[in-house]
This record gives C-alpha cells, structure tokens and sequence, in this order.
C-alpha cells in the first residue's frame, strides 16, 4: 500500500567524547544515505574530523557527564538539529560504540511496516521488582534523602540476586537471614513504599501520570522527536 512505500528518512543521532572518527564514519557507510549527527563533548577530546559525507557535527555541544542530565540535554541537542531537516521521518540514538548488525533498508522496512512512534524498552516504577531496585534513584532528592533511600533499599534487598527484565538489569530482593534482617527488610520497604507514594502525588503535580525507568538508547517518529522536545519545555520542574 502507500504506507509500505513512503519514504523513510532516519536521522542517526551519535553521542560521541573519544577518538571516535573512525566508527563514527563505519557507522555512517552503513546507515547512508542517511544522515548522521554527531553530539561531540569538546571538552573530552578536542578535535573530531568525521569523513563521509553524510555526517554532521553539531557545533553547539554541551559538556557531558555519564548519569547526568547533560547527556539528556545532547540527545536533546541531537533532535532539534534532526528537525531542522524537513525530509527526516525518524530519529535513532546510537552510542559511538553501537553498529547495525543488519542491512539500514531492513530497519526501513520495519518503520514502514509498523510506524511505531516510539522505540523503547522501559518498566513502571509502580512495579515492586522496579522500586526496590531503582527506587531510591528516582523517588529520591540528593541530600539526605537520597542517602536514606539508598541505606533502606540496602536493608531491604538483604541477599539480593539479579534479573534481566526489558533489557534492564534489576537487583533482586532477598530473605533476610535472621529477624533483625528480616525487620530491616520490612522497614526499608516501608520506607521505599513512602517515597514511592510521595513521588506520584508529586506528578500529579505535573500533570504527568506515572514514572518508567528504561533503557537510554531509543528510537522515534518525527512527532514524537516534537512531542519530547514539547514536554521539556512544558514541564520545566520535571527536568529539574
């Protein structure tokens, strides 16, 4: 039909701070003719010189820190100059360790088939397994909060083993060994269980309606690279 042969134009967003040229342009010959762009942190390594001739560095970078939201803000960065280019259908964020392990005409041919808006695997935190292994991350403010949420997800997971759950890596809970153990892990929970109450009355603040945690590397629509982009700037305390 005429979905099945519109035309696919993905944007490559590549999050780059080493001596990345030589995959950056591995990547780009086997994505082209699409295009790549390039967020490179400056600051890290002070020059980057890309070869092919479908990629694009940003020259407004951001300096980046892993587990910050400066990372957040590139991939931000990354869309907006996606945008800007009226014939982009689609964006996908790479790491300048990633590359296809498939033809780029079979992932067009995905978009085509199921014109997905999002890409994405993620978990809700209203989920237990998710809470006691994540939660005091995300329910948490830095300061002693975070640092009691971190000391009672300790108490709670007790033994704790791991699980491979929508490609996110969870700790496990435990049975505690003894009763004082076994006490602890009620209390930690409990504690978890408060912060986790707190923070949903916190987005219903927002106006937003629950918290995931997933995996950072995603892909979307051309409407849903606006609808996220929108949302930061509707939603300014969320960021913050």
């Amino acid at each position: 039909d005429e979905d099945s042969q519109a035309p696919v134009r993905i944007a490559f967003g590549v999050l780059s701070s080493k001596h990345s040229e030589s995959v950056i342009d591995e990547i780009a010959r086997a994505v082209a003719p699409h295009p790549v762009f390039v967020h490179h942190d400056f600051t890290k390594v002070p020059v980057l010189r890309p070869l092919q001739p479908n990629v694009t560095v940003l020259d407004n970078p951001v300096v980046t820190a892993w587990g910050d939201w400066s990372l957040i803000e590139a991939t931000q960065r990354l869309m907006a100059r996606a945008l800007e280019d009226p014939r982009v259908t689609h964006f996908q964020l790479l790491s300048e360790a990633c590359l296809p392990v498939r033809p780029v005409r079979d992932f067009e041919a995905l978009l085509r088939r199921e014109r997905p808006d999002l890409m994405i695997d993620m978990r809700p935190m209203d989920d237990r397994r998710s809470v006691l292994s994540h939660g005091w991350r995300y329910l948490s403010e830095p300061g002693w909060m975070r640092r009691g949420a971190r000391l009672a997800t300790i108490w709670a997971w007790q033994h704790s083993g791991h699980a491979q759950s929508d490609n996110i890596n969870l700790l496990l809970e435990g049975p505690g060994p003894t009763p004082l153990a076994r006490v602890k892990q009620w209390l930690g929970y409990q504690v978890l269980m408060a912060l986790d109450w707190r923070n949903r009355k916190r987005l219903r603040s927002l106006g937003a309606l629950r918290l995931a945690i997933g995996s950072q590397w995603f892909g979307c629509s051309r409407r849903a690279m606006r609808w996220l982009l929108d949302m930061h700037e509707a939603f300014p305390r969320m960021a913050r």
